[in-house]
């Protein structure tokens, strides 16, 4: 069925159906709507080419070659920026911490070599 069969058979059904659009306008939406579905697909196709692309660049891409020696210049500047303490550390230590002598950067609490043992009938 071409067009002019269409436009018959449409015009046809407009008679009987005074509510019926024009042929032309559901035409022209038909045509756009397919043009989009045309563009958004290009669209997809696009972005998945670019991301292949992007993904064998990545891929055949050559890993880095890992530093060899370190001059003893760059060794004694690490050393030094490691060994740096900022002016206001003294600020990050808890009130009290040294009070009970347990290092609060430390993970666990000290704990001495005998526990004293009172009975508990003595401390009630």
């Amino acid at each position: 069925m071409n067009r002019d069969d269409l436009d018959g058979v449409l015009r046809a059904l407009g008679d009987r159906e005074p509510d019926a659009p024009p042929f032309g306008r559901v035409w022209g939406a038909a045509l756009e709507r397919r043009e989009a579905r045309r563009s958004r697909r290009r669209l997809a196709r696009a972005a998945v080419a670019v991301a292949a692309v992007a993904a064998l660049v990545f891929v055949l891409m050559p890993a880095p070659e890992p530093p060899g020696e370190l001059a003893p210049e760059a060794l004694e500047l690490a050393r030094s920026l490691s060994e740096w303490q900022a002016p206001l550390d003294f600020l990050l230590e808890p009130p009290g911490g040294g009070l009970f002598g347990f290092d609060p950067s430390s993970a666990t609490l000290p704990v001495p070599a005998e526990l004293p043992s009172t009975p508990i009938e003595e401390v009630l």
